[in-house]
């Protein structure tokens, strides 16, 4: 299916000018610990040591020209892990990924990128899929489908107007065996039930308006619908559909050459339009409020040290929970350009619900994750312009509500990973 929807994008390329080939490949060997036996969000496990070789070829076209730049890729995975399974077979995903900017003139711009996927995943994999969700979906297969454009367009020396536009769909079979090997199958194995679909569909107009140089001020109004399908009321499968609207108010400032903050304000409502438990609290109102602090920290001709700081609350329906949260998060990162050929970087974050809470889904059920820990640290070093080698090390950690009785930290990920990346030609930059 995806390779024949890249041969029309080609075809669709190379009707509009000359279009550059590219192939490549992504190599990855992790090492470490990872919870097993687990067949609810919460369960309670046992962390396995576990080794991984992953890789994942691919091919692609690219088209640049004076207004306007496209880009498709198609990628499979492979996943296999030898400790413990080495009798086990791969796993195996398509990835088809699409990309057009588009600049007609120095007053407009227009961006969109879609992206889908279908295929086996696994538990460690999920949670770079899932990012920032402390509760992760007992699922084997998983079809994700996302879209993302913005658009902007400058009405004045001070004015522009923008509008952003995003989708996502993720839905898995309504019920999944998990054969004894970990995989996908009719075999005998462990009976999975199935995972909420949901479909999340946000537009957000907005202006920005330039204050003087050094300050900017935003505001957008975003409209939203959530649909989740198939989360468990009792024992009965349900679906409940939410409209949400969203208006905030931001300021950027620079504070000086090196460093600028963004503060953002605003309130989430949340409409109703069809809820099976009248007993389940979807947040009406809810605050929502971000900031971020970024700084250049140190500068030569060939380095440079960057750091950011955030931290902010938002309304999210879970369609793992099937519960609407109250989410907040905190992160901290630093990145570092050394020389011409090494980089490194590191990441910690923690997010956590600050609802009251939630009840299991089903009596006997375990009470479900709300709160998660993460900390990465890559190095990558260019080999060349067509190869580069990253390795580092990667920490996840879970547990319920902070306010839960029994709140504990378990579902412990450690890794240590090393990865290669090689292509015909470098990606270009985004452009900003």
């Amino acid at each position: 299916m995806l390779a024949s929807g890249l041969g029309v994008l080609s075809a669709l390329l190379a009707l509009q000018g000359a279009t550059e080939f590219e192939a490549g490949a992504r190599i990855e060997a992790r090492a470490g610990e990872v919870p097993v036996g687990t067949a609810s969000a919460g369960s309670a496990s046992v962390e396995q040591k576990q080794v991984i070789l992953a890789a994942t070829p691919l091919v692609g076209l690219h088209r640049s020209g004076e207004e306007s730049e496209a880009r498709a890729i198609s990628a499979t995975r492979i996943f296999w892990r030898p400790v413990p399974l080495l009798e086990s077979r791969p796993l195996f995903l398509e990835t088809l990924d699409t990309s057009f900017l588009s600049r007609p003139n120095r007053r407009g711009r227009f961006q969109l990128a879609l992206r889908g996927s279908y295929g086996e995943e696994d538990y460690s994999l999920l949670s770079q899929q899932f990012v920032g969700q402390p509760t992760l979906p007992p699922v084997r297969t998983l079809l994700t489908l996302n879209a993302a454009g913005d658009a902007s367009w400058r009405e004045s020396r001070r004015t522009t107007l923008t509008l952003l536009l995003a989708a996502t769909h993720l839905r898995t079979p309504d019920r999944q065996v998990v054969n004894n090997d970990g995989a996908s199958g009719t075999g005998p194995g462990l009976s999975l039930p199935a995972t909420p679909t949901q479909t999340l569909i946000t537009v957000t107009p907005g202006v920005h308006y330039a204050l003087d140089r050094r300050s900017n001020v935003e505001a957008l109004l975003g409209l939203g619908e959530t649909d989740i399908q198939g989360f468990q009321v009792g024992n009965s499968s349900a679906r409940m559909n939410v409209l949400t609207l969203q208006p905030q108010l931001g300021l950027v400032r620079d504070l000086s050459r090196n460093q600028q903050v963004r503060a953002v304000a605003g309130l989430t409502y949340a409409a109703v339009l069809i809820n099976p438990d009248k007993n389940r609290n979807w947040l009406p109102l809810t605050p929502l409020c971000r900031i971020d602090l970024a700084s250049l920290l140190w500068r030569t001709r060939a380095s440079t040290l960057r750091s950011s700081l955030g931290a902010g609350t938002a309304w999210y329906g879970d369609p793992v929970l099937g519960a609407a949260v109250l989410r907040g998060m905190t992160e901290a990162r630093l990145d570092a350009q050394l020389g011409l050929r090494w980089s490194a970087g590191a990441h910690a974050a923690f997010t956590a619900d600050l609802n009251t809470p939630l009840a299991p889904a089903r009596t006997g059920d375990v009470v479900p994750d709300e709160t998660m820990v993460l900390v990465e640290v890559p190095i990558r070093y260019r080999w060349s312009t067509q190869l580069d080698v990253e390795f580092g090390a990667r920490y996840v950690e879970r547990a319920p509500n902070l306010a839960a009785a029994d709140f504990a930290w378990h579902n412990r990920e450690l890794w240590a990973f090393l990865t290669l990346l090689t292509t015909t030609s470098r990606p270009a930059r985004p452009r900003s």
